[in-house]
């Protein structure tokens, strides 16, 4: 074995030890978060046990998981030993269907333009690619000509283009609050790697429920036997004030059916549950994602130019006011699991036991007792 190939293997079994490490600690905030609402977290019962060993027989696998996800069962499914476990989710299938080193790069959200030139996004103004300032043609523009660029009439959202999620970094500019139109500015100067879009205006449908942020629409896709697939779809929608969708700023999450309806309960970020949103009063149950089989046909789609990059993506839409898919984002590694298998069930479903015999082989299943 070469120097370099040493190299390259412990480059990624730290990176496999990061991701373990970080998810255990967001199980833990689950934990403590059922703990603090009254929820206590059965251990396995026998039989339940036997059906997990049955499943995932050779791979060390805690039980936490799977009494954790089962509680999340507000469809009356039958108790499941399918979920996956987010700390071999995220550490070995997420790094076997992604190379992990070119997804970063294909991540930057500046990169949409060229990747998706022919699809609805939102009216991007300006870039911040790397400290310079540039227009939405990749121009480079001066301080003076960003600011003309943007008027205070306008409502405009500056995000981090790469390396963040959650919602941080993110600055949204209101029309009208002209008092922080300089502030904005000069963070689009200032933000290494930004990029900024005009605020999206949504469909009416999506709006009601919650309308002070871009309620966007969730969708994981995965590439397998020579196609892509929708695995599974949620709305994220803000609460409470907030501007912005993120779960760990105060949002709530919804899960979708295969025909386009929200299901009858949402959750926020502690795992509470919501039968109408906290801050509105809207039902969840009887609203619907306009388009939805649109959608799903163009993430499939999309996922055909990425494919060489990540064989799970997660994408971000909004609907626009005429019904139309409108691209936010994607997401090409470590893009969430735990809101897919509390709101729709076991992220794979039936195809679950063929993924851990595709991914598991003899070196992951050591891998799993130490992650």
């Amino acid at each position: 074995m070469s120097i370099s190939s040493i190299i390259t293997d412990g480059k990624i079994f730290h990176e496999r030890c990061r991701r373990a490490k970080a998810i255990w600690a967001h199980m833990k905030h689950d934990i403590k978060a059922c703990h603090d609402l009254g929820v206590t977290i059965p251990s396995l019962t026998k039989e339940q046990r036997q059906m997990v060993d049955e499943v995932w027989k050779g791979i060390h696998v805690d039980d936490i998981w799977f009494a954790y996800y089962n509680l999340f069962n507000e469809e009356g499914r039958a108790w499941t030993p399918l979920y996956f476990p987010g700390n071999l989710f995220f550490s070995i299938v997420d790094m076997k269907y992604n190379d992990y080193w070119g997804a970063l790069t294909i991540e930057d959200k500046n990169f949409n333009s060229l990747f998706f030139y022919d699809v609805k996004q939102p009216i991007t103004v300006a870039r911040n690619i790397g400290g310079g300032v540039l227009d939405e043609n990749y121009k480079i523009i001066s301080i003076n000509e960003l600011h003309d660029r943007l008027s205070p009439d306008c409502s405009y959202v500056a995000k981090p283009s790469i390396g963040t999620g959650s919602g941080r970094g993110v600055l949204i500019y209101k029309a009208g609050e002209t008092e922080k139109f300089d502030e904005f500015v000069k963070y689009v100067d200032s933000f290494k790697n930004c990029i900024v879009q005009r605020f999206a205006t949504q469909h009416e449908q999506i709006a009601s429920i919650y309308p002070n942020s871009i309620n966007t629409i969730r969708m994981m896709t995965f590439f397998h036997n020579g196609e892509a697939k929708e695995l599974s779809t949620i709305v994220r929608m803000g609460a409470g004030g907030n501007r912005v969708d993120n779960a760990t700023a105060g949002g709530l999450y919804v899960g979708v059916d295969k025909t386009g309806n929200l299901k009858k309960v949402a959750y926020n970020y502690s795992g509470e549950k919501f039968e109408c949103h906290p801050t509105t009063g809207v039902l969840f149950k009887g609203h619907y994602v306009p388009n939805f089989d649109k959608v799903v046909k163009l993430a499939e789609t999309l996922h055909n130019r990425l494919v060489n990059f990540s064989k799970l993506i997660s994408w971000d839409f909004a609907i626009d006011a005429e019904g139309d898919p409108l691209l936010i984002e994607k997401n090409l590694s470590m893009s969430g699991l735990s809101f897919h298998q509390q709101c729709n069930g076991p992220v794979f479903g039936d195809m679950t036991q063929e993924i851990i015999a595709e991914v598991f082989d003899k070196k992951a299943r050591l891998l799993s007792r130490v992650l």
